[in-house]
């Protein structure tokens, strides 16, 4: 008597099957679907680390300047009765807690510290270069909000980074 022996493959495996013995289970390969899509995900730790130690540079670069102009000396162009340096402070710090909290969720965060920060240092570097003189001046003579841009601009570029990364993990 010679059964009958299918060569497709059981499309509905019965629910009464025996489950895989454990030998099976330490030869598994660790490969599952989308492996080979698998990103690092050391790479947004290190941009979001990056930001932070880039913003506390800045903060601590940017002291100072606060700090002569709570004394009176002048040091920053006032926007209204506010001085400009006392707002790119308080956007560097926003751009710090929007790194230290979720920086998935707190886009907002992070864009409403960046937004002034670059506003200014891109109005402070325009007028530097057309003659006008506003921004407060480096040990070395050049204008502080030079370095501001600069900083500005690649902290944007990190965050962008650091967010697109994992969700391109995702797809």
């Amino acid at each position: 008597m010679k059964l009958w022996v299918s060569r497709e493959p059981l499309i509905n495996s019965s629910y009464r099957r025996m489950p895989v013995s454990r030998g099976l289970k330490t030869m598994d390969p660790g490969m599952r679907r989308h492996d080979e899509k698998r990103i690092n995900q050391l790479f947004p730790r290190l941009a979001r680390l990056s930001i932070l130690l880039v913003c506390v540079l800045a903060l601590y670069r940017l002291y100072p300047v606060v700090v002569d102009q709570t004394r009176g000396l002048e040091a920053c162009p006032l926007l209204g009765p506010v001085p400009a340096c006392y707002l790119v402070f308080a956007g560097y710090i926003a751009i710090v807690l929007s790194v230290v909290l979720d920086p998935l969720r707190s886009g907002w965060i992070f864009l409403s510290g960046w937004l002034p920060v670059f506003l200014f240092a891109l109005s402070g570097t325009s007028l530097e270069l057309l003659g006008r003189p506003t921004c407060p001046r480096s040990a070395s003579d050049v204008p502080l909000c030079f370095f501001s841009l600069a900083i500005a601009s690649a902290l944007l570029a990190a965050f962008i980074l650091a967010r697109r990364i994992p969700s391109m993990a995702k797809h």
